[in-house]
């Protein structure tokens, strides 16, 4: 929510937007069930924020 409320902020000053997750997202590891998914939720969460809010940079 944090994202998506600065993105007009963010454009308008030509700003970035990073989130940060680990080799986790990609790879999965023994005792990191709960770990590795969380990082690609955010993985995949950043990548779709680019699809969705590609338009409002060219906008």
């Amino acid at each position: 929510m944090c994202s998506r409320a600065a993105l007009p902020h963010v454009f308008s000053s030509g700003g970035t937007i990073i989130h940060i997750a680990s080799a986790l997202a990609f790879v999965g590891f023994r005792n990191e069930c709960a770990h590795g998914p969380t990082k690609a939720g955010i993985e995949r969460f950043t990548k779709g924020m680019a699809l969705d809010d590609a338009g409002l940079v060219a906008g």
